[in-house]
């Protein structure tokens, strides 16, 4: 199988790759994902899989491909697809600029290698789509929208679409020079950073400037919040990391500020450190506006506990790939954290809390930058790897009805 495997992916290489690069010319946000949707669902309609809308109340992108194929596990493998607000760099040693698959929207582009994820994922569905009766047991392969930011996992777990699922898969594509010490073509996490996203609105009272006794603004409140809220990290470890990444406020020169909106976010080593920080930061924005007479709001717009892969289905994993004829290898080194946060987290506790099996991988490339950069890439190569990684996990359990 492992052979057949292997031919039918040279096969379909270059189809892979034109994949990848449609879905890197049409980036769209988080829950905007509506032409992507579409191309992910017209591509998987002919091979035989039942779409789904997720149970996302008032969403509509993204979606649930089923292949049901009698009794057995059930696996579910996950792949997001939203791109960021990002304006893609012209440079003529960008690739996308040189092969022409370039952003066709301004200031949207696909900077952290979801383009990759979706491509992957429809050639995984494929591909196994071609081997489904050798399959015993139930196949789900989740389009999840909304991953930046953490905002799509945590209520399509809350819905229990996770309820049934015996074996969970997710990865992300990783800058090699981040991973030195992993040779392997991949690896499963021990861990990551773990997040919260806050909203935050300060409230004054306008008035003209030329008579501040009659209002109240918001510019030194927001003034001291600042320097309270890095104050908070300046110890520069990588225990703890705050960003204050917008803040708007004001309206003119010459008229009080009466509303400052900012987004900030959190991130911890683990779980715990990420709680700590964020109850510090929340007390700090409520304090700092009781001190200036200000009104706070605080509303968590995202988050995502540390990922935590499973030590059964870390270690059978590693066995799997230990065959040296594969085109696929697991790196020597075991398993590492992965150096940012995924709500993929949200979904894998929700598969373990009935006693279910996840993990989450890295698939190391080389790349032109480092994630959330306008002129990031990655080698192409990096699919086939991943492509050939999941489909050859998936028929190793769905063919194995004692697992």
């Amino acid at each position: 199988m492992k052979d057949i495997l292997a031919e039918e992916l040279l096969q379909h290489e270059n189809e892979l790759i034109r994949l990848r690069r449609s879905f890197h010319r049409c980036p769209e946000t988080a829950w905007e994902e509506v032409r992507t949707t579409k191309m992910i669902r017209d591509y998987l309609t002919p091979l035989g899989f039942t779409l789904k809308e997720l149970p996302v109340e008032d969403r509509t992108t993204g979606l649930l491909a089923v292949s049901d194929c009698g009794p057995g596990p059930v696996i579910t493998l996950r792949f997001d697809i939203d791109g960021l607000p990002i304006q893609e760099s012209t440079s003529v040693s960008h690739l996308p600029t040189t092969e022409q698959f370039r952003s066709e929207t301004d200031g949207r582009m696909h900077a952290c290698g979801h383009d990759g994820h979706i491509a992957i994922g429809l050639m995984t569905a494929k591909l196994l789509s071609m081997h489904r009766d050798q399959l015993h047991g139930t196949l789900q392969i989740l389009f999840q929208p909304a991953e930046e930011g953490c905002r799509g996992a945590r209520p399509i777990a809350e819905s229990g679409l996770m309820n049934t699922t015996d074996i969970f898969l997710a990865g992300h594509i990783v800058p090699a020079s981040q991973y030195p010490e992993a040779t392997g073509d991949f690896i499963v996490t021990d861990g990551s950073l773990a997040t919260t996203k806050l909203d935050v609105r300060y409230r004054g009272k306008a008035a003209h400037a030329a008579h501040p006794q009659d209002g109240l603004s918001v510019m030194p409140g927001v003034g001291s919040l600042l320097s309270r809220l890095y104050a908070l990290t300046e110890d520069k470890t990588s225990n703890t990391i705050l960003n204050v990444g917008t803040l708007s406020a004001g309206t003119n020169r010459n008229i009080l500020a009466d509303l400052a909106s900012m987004e900030i976010e959190v991130r911890g080593k683990n779980t715990e450190k990420n709680d700590l920080l964020t109850d510090m930061v929340i007390r700090t924005i409520q304090d700092t506006a009781r001190e200036f007479s200000l009104q706070s709001e605080i509303q968590i717009a995202g988050s995502a506990p540390s990922l935590k892969s499973t030590q059964y289905l870390t270690e059978e994993l590693n066995r799997l790939f230990q065959d040296s004829s594969l085109p696929v290898q697991t790196s020597p080194l075991k398993s590492t954290a992965f150096m940012a946060s995924e709500d993929a987290a949200h979904l894998m506790e929700a598969v373990k809390s009935h006693g279910g099996e996840a993990a989450y991988l890295l698939f190391p490339a080389s790349t032109s930058a480092v994630l959330h950069q306008p002129d990031y890439t990655f080698d192409e190569a990096v699919l086939t790897k991943a492509v050939y990684f999941y489909c050859h996990t998936a028929l190793h359990f769905l063919e194995n009805t004692d697992q």
